[in-house]
């Protein structure tokens, strides 16, 4: 052990020494709370974790690293953690609450949902934030605007100050406003991000997502020092590296974006969207042998995407490839002119709303374009038509390849009918 290292030793010896070991515990668990709070899961671990090295550990130290797992998650953790939980006595209704959570912001939220009504003493068995921020992510999983849209109106009068219910009024904003004609939409979106990332400058998931949104708003160069704070995070992961190469690509700073690309494959060998990207950059490079190899790795996962479709028909040059050539090109020009259908859709469907339109674009969008937002617009339909065959038979479909359980299965018929404040 270094000579710093002994100090520190002594150091951590004294405190306890001092202030006994149920007070050191106690402020670790202070010490993970605010960090919690603040968004800065990894440090409120290593709170956790001083107090368990030092075995100094509770019922309640393995609990609070459980929740960071859920929210993180890291779902495997999620249920040792839980475990531990349990040997050292937290009470079973804990336990299982915590287990409804997790399968409530997964999609499966029929057994949340019914426990909030049967609990006799209301929701103090919970925390009311947190299972607001699951029932929320869990109307969002299947592109339920409404119900998602009156959970956050109870949290925003419950809990003014919970920064996350205003992360989520954003979330909403911007991917249901366009859908839902709110005026101004996106822009109400960006002052909603821009406040909430000042106040709180280690929440990832809102800086993330207003750089995503000033990228879509062609604010490129404002959106890059988003992503670069998210990743200095320790818990962002990898899409803050994805993003600002996406950000460097459209500023055509090709040479930075083609290494951040290759150094996302680095860690993730299978990503589809890097090398989707990258097999693009190379392809725009005239680097068409680099550019095919990952073409042809990300194309089965990607067989929407126009630019990837057409890029990896004309770097197939070989005789023998000339029939794979002309059946890629063939496709790429479907999307093309799938595309142009879905532009007049909407034009369409701003003018004068209509169900039959919109289920077109959203099966358009779903097979042709973006699945998420076509996924979006046919959810859309079932907010107002919820026995539509068409567009519940579509997201059923869509669900089931995504090995989602269909929202039928999950969630009440009509969820937000007597939704409480909780």
């Amino acid at each position: 052990m270094t000579v710093g290292g002994v100090l520190v030793l002594l150091a951590v010896v004294a405190w306890a020494v001092i202030l006994g070991p149920s007070t050191i515990n106690s402020r670790c668990l202070s010490l993970a709370r605010s960090r919690m709070e603040q968004f800065e899961y990894t440090r409120a671990l290593k709170s956790l974790e001083f107090a368990e090295s030092l075995g100094l550990d509770d019922q309640e130290t393995h609990f609070l690293k459980a929740r960071i797992y859920r929210k993180t998650g890291r779902f495997n953790l999620f249920e040792e953690s839980l475990g531990k939980a349990g040997s050292k006595g937290l009470p079973k209704t804990r336990i299982e609450n915590e287990k409804l959570l997790l399968r409530g912001q997964s999609g499966n939220l029929r057994e949340l949902l019914d426990e909030l009504e049967n609990l006799a003493g209301g929701v103090d068995q919970f925390d009311p934030r947190e299972v607001y921020e699951a029932i929320v992510n869990g109307f969002l999983l299947y592109g339920r605007f409404m119900d998602a849209n009156l959970y956050v109106q109870n949290w925003e009068k419950d809990f003014p100050t919970d920064p996350r219910q205003r992360f989520y009024r954003a979330i909403l904003l911007i991917r249901f406003g366009p859908i839902q004609k709110i005026q101004g939409a996106q822009e109400k979106a960006a002052g909603i991000l821009d406040k909430l990332t000042s106040e709180y400058p280690n929440y990832f998931q809102a800086a993330m997502t207003y750089g995503d949104l000033l990228f879509n708003l062609n604010r490129i160069e404002d959106a890059v020092p988003q992503f670069e704070r998210c990743r200095q995070h320790p818990d962002a992961g990898i899409q803050p590296t994805l993003s600002l190469a996406r950000c460097y690509a459209n500023l055509g700073q090709q040479q930075k974006a083609k290494a951040l690309f290759r150094e996302v494959l680095e860690r993730e060998p299978a990503n589809d969207f890097a090398r989707a990207e990258l097999g693009k950059l190379q392809y725009n490079d005239e680097e068409f042998e680099e550019a095919r190899v990952n073409l042809e790795a990300a194309y089965p996962n990607r067989k929407w995407d126009f630019d990837l479709v057409n890029s990896l028909a004309r770097t197939l040059r070989a005789p023998e490839d000339q029939q794979r050539r002309k059946e890629l090109l063939e496709r790429a020009n479907l999307i093309r002119e799938k595309l142009a259908i879905a532009q007049d859709l909407m034009a369409a469907i701003e003018v004068r709303d209509d169900e039959e339109k919109r289920f077109q674009l959203g099966m358009i969008l779903l097979e042709y374009s973006d699945p998420e937002t076509g996924v979006i617009y046919l959810s859309s339909i079932l907010e107002k038509n919820p026995a539509h065959p068409g567009a519940r038979a579509a997201l059923r479909k869509y669900y089931q390849s995504k090995s989602l359980a269909t929202p039928n299965q999950n969630l009440p018929d009509r969820p937000s009918a007597n939704s409480p404040n909780l």
